[in-house]
């Protein structure tokens, strides 16, 4: 333990350099921090994952969904071009979600508007087969949270083991090894959490709020697969739990030299939320970087957490 600290004072002498240095500062793959070591150790890592995770094994990401239910919309006549260029423009997509799911709505054409979302959550076969990150996820001992709704990272869970319903979330009974869909599951087309009028009604769930001021209260958060765009669907979560948040949080997120420029923005602004960056760069390899950090992570994990608790756990939930 103690050689394992005196090694992350030396990296976070790095943090600095790497801040204000090139891309060739950032690594690669990230090491875990200390306090992530200690938050698995005592049980209370969380593991947040957006859109761009899924979007690694083909499903759209949140502004590629937006666009295919605003073209549907103009495909049927419901929006003229004009309307449709500028609604593909608008940084507000949930109040633009909301006005293309009443026209769905409307139409008698619900059924469309949830088959669009299915479409997005889909993936590739041969991703799935061949580089699928939730392989290397599922093997972390956490508490997970997704903002997700497709099957992706569900699939590998028993059921009981994966909570989307509003009556299900229990702020007094959170526990490592569970998958929660906190904007619900295609599984069920009412759970999902897409539209303005879905986030309000969401985030005024008295048991739901209850749930997330616990998990954040209580948890180290990292947060992966988290871009400008997803980090839209967060604010919600960021102004009603997050912000209030005393424990550190993390967001590991890949940059390469395109997007460098950036680097000490996104810096500033994730540190406004109480989020401290982990950048690693993808400039040679790209964003399937992200599978190698976790499966690093795994490697890590093993050789200094104890994580006998989670092989235990595992069987022990098998033989429930």
């Amino acid at each position: 333990m103690l050689a394992r600290r005196l090694f992350f004072c030396v990296l976070n002498l790095n943090v600095t350099y790497i801040i204000t240095s090139s891309l060739m500062a950032i690594p690669e793959i990230q090491i875990p921090t200390d306090d992530i070591y200690d938050a698995i150790d005592d049980d209370s890592f969380c593991i947040f994952i957006g859109a761009g995770v899924s979007r690694l094994l083909g499903c759209s990401s949140w502004d590629q969904l937006c666009i295919s239910i605003i073209d549907e919309c103009n495909l049927k006549g419901w929006l003229s071009n004009p309307v449709r260029d500028e609604y593909v423009k608008d940084s507000d997509k949930k109040r633009v979600l909301n006005i293309c799911y009443y026209k769905f709505v409307r139409n008698k054409e619900k059924h469309r508007y949830f088959e669009i979302i299915r479409e997005s959550c889909e993936g590739k076969e041969e991703l799935r087969l061949n580089y699928n990150i939730y392989d290397e996820l599922i093997k972390i001992p956490s508490k997970y949270v997704t903002t997700n709704f497709d099957l992706l990272f569900s699939n590998k869970f028993h059921d009981r083991d994966v909570i989307y319903k509003n009556e299900a979330f229990n702020p007094e009974n959170i526990q490592r090894e569970v998958l929660y869909q906190i904007h619900g599951s295609i599984n069920e087309d009412e759970s999902i959490v897409l539209t303005t009028s879905n986030y309000a009604y969401k985030y005024n769930v008295t048991n739901y709020l209850a749930f997330l001021q616990k998990l954040f209260s209580d948890n180290l958060i990292l947060f992966i697969g988290y871009g400008l765009s997803e980090m839209e669907i967060l604010i919600p979560l960021f102004n009603k739990v997050i912000s209030a948040n005393p424990r550190k949080n993390y967001a590991l997120r890949g940059y390469n030299d395109e997007k460098m420029i950036y680097l000490q923005d996104d810096i500033d602004h994730y540190s406004s939320l109480g989020i401290t960056l982990l950048p690693f760069n993808i400039e040679n390899k790209g964003y399937n970087l992200l599978f190698d950090n976790m499966a690093y992570w795994n490697k890590e994990i093993k050789q200094n957490c104890d994580v006998i608790f989670k092989d235990l756990n595992q069987i022990e939930r098998l033989v429930r």
